[in-house]
């Protein structure tokens, strides 16, 4: 019996939740279909992780100048002035990239269904919609959306070209509908897939750092930009050293807050209780290490993260935001506050202090599963 082809459409592989994401959901596509990855924007750090044997497109990422020139060399008139005529009477940035990616040659090769994986890039979306022939079209959300409230009429129309959006969970399905509620009967959610072996292979590798039985390790693991909360990490850190704790809180992961962290722990004499260790390509031995793991966002789909701290049986706080609560019970095998200073420092506090109920959450966690293996039977019904 002839496998059914899949077209499956993310904008690069870089250091990221999304890609990271996307790597057990496709080999577990592969399994059962021919998966071809498109990229949008080119390769990225992770691009080595794809699973042997699907096949990687990259496609090509020009300006709107040198589409139209190369249109133009193609004798393809009507198209290029179609796209020309869209793009300069566009109402808004969305319009414009759709008149672009419209103007991108299709891929040749029909497939049963095309996903794009990044549904809330415009890029993404049109490229999905637009390049690849396919009989259905699914598109992916994994969390709060870009797009501005005078955007959401155009983006409404957009989505309801899919034939089905899958959010990454229930909390990300009732904020995507108060937003977009004509999308109603397409949208249904699907927890991200979890590896729950290889990180714990990949986490042998290297030693993350020197661990001193004495002093407790935290870490948070993520992008460091506003949305992700390590703007209060200094003001915790400060609050736990004026308690008498002592400890060392690692950050894994690079972006634009990383010199506000930095002077802001200067200022609040923590300096030398924050290690920044950028970004990793493999951060898993940080999770084996460490003793406690916080994740301080103040918004999220579904944490992919937690998950992974779950995997290693670590002590977790977490903001309640999102996704977050799903797949974990409060007090039970994780502590989840809301995001800001005060609650996430009396967390800390309370397991830092006490041995019993670290080696309470640890327990508890231990016997879950987080792979969400069983999703797949949502994809497969719809693709079947």
């Amino acid at each position: 019996m002839t496998r059914k082809k899949i077209a499956f459409v993310n904008t690069t592989m870089n250091i990221g939740g999304i890609p990271k994401a996307s790597i057990p959901f496709l080999e577990q596509l592969q399994k059962i279909y021919d998966v071809t990855l498109f990229l949008t924007d080119g390769e990225g750090e992770l691009i080595d992780s794809v699973p042997k044997g699907i096949k990687i497109v990259i496609l090509p990422n020009e300006n709107y100048k040198s589409q139209i020139l190369g249109a133009l060399k193609q004798l393809k008139f009507y198209k290029t002035i179609k796209s020309m005529v869209s793009y300069f009477l566009a109402k808004n940035w969305i319009e414009r990239v759709k008149a672009r990616i419209k103007l991108k040659d299709t891929q040749e090769e029909h497939f049963d269904a095309a996903i794009a994986y990044f549904g809330m890039n415009a890029k993404c979306l049109f490229t999905t919609l637009y390049n690849i022939k396919a009989d259905k079209k699914i598109a992916f959300i994994h969390g709060d959306h870009p797009f501005e409230k005078k955007e959401f009429s155009t983006m409404e129309k957009i989505y309801l070209e899919f034939d089905k959006i899958f959010c990454v969970s229930k909390a990300n399905v009732k904020s995507f509908l108060s937003d977009f509620p004509k999308c109603k009967t397409i949208v249904d959610f699907l927890h991200c897939l979890i590896d729950v072996n290889g990180p714990i292979s990949k986490s042998k590798e290297y030693s993350a750092f020197s661990k001193k039985s004495d002093v407790p390790n935290i870490l948070s693991v993520g992008r460091l930009s506003p949305e992700k909360g390590q703007d209060m990490i200094p003001q915790i850190a400060e609050i736990l050293k004026n308690k008498g704790f002592d400890f060392i809180w690692t950050l894994v992961g690079d972006g634009e807050l990383m010199e506000q962290i930095k002077t802001e722990s200067i200022s609040r004499g923590v300096f030398d209780k924050i290690s920044f260790a950028g970004a990793q390509q493999n951060p898993y031995p940080y999770f084996a290490n460490c003793d406690i793991f916080v994740h301080p966002s103040y918004t999220e789909g579904y944490p992919i993260v937690t998950k992974e701290a779950a995997i290693f049986e670590k002590p977790i706080i977490a903001t309640n935001v999102g996704g977050q609560s799903e797949g974990f019970t409060n007090g039970v095998d994780i502590l989840l506050v809301e995001p800001n200073v005060e609650e996430i420092s009396n967390a800390l506090i309370r397991l830092l202090s006490d041995d019993e109920m670290r080696n309470h959450l640890s327990q508890n966690i231990s016997r879950k599963d987080f792979s969400n293996l069983g999703e797949m039977k949502k994809i497969v019904s719809f693709i079947n």
